[in-house]
């Protein structure tokens, strides 16, 4: 009786983890303002370890670099977030 209850309850606990994992994260897509460089490094490291995935995203990095249209793409929606700079026009 009491293996009974322990499979019900590692049965339960794994619908549970399996419903959490199976839940359908945000997707975004955040642009830096050049090739990849030590600075993003914090960026490229979230996804890998899962912190994103941790808290719900699903984030793809797309690169920036000199002849990027990142303000363009970002303005069009093809970007959810951009990392950059204010530069006046």
């Amino acid at each position: 009786m009491h293996i009974s209850i322990k499979t019900s309850l590692l049965a339960a606990l794994a619908l549970v983890v399996s419903a959490v994992s199976a839940a359908e994260l945000d997707k975004v897509t955040f642009d830096t303002n050049w090739l990849a460089q030590a600075e993003h490094g914090g960026y490229y490291q979230a996804v890998v370890d899962g912190t994103y995935e941790k808290y719900g995203l699903d984030v793809t990095i797309r690169q920036g670099g000199p002849q990027a249209p990142n303000r363009q793409l970002l303005i069009a929606g093809q970007l959810d977030f951009l990392y950059g700079w204010h530069v006046d026009p």
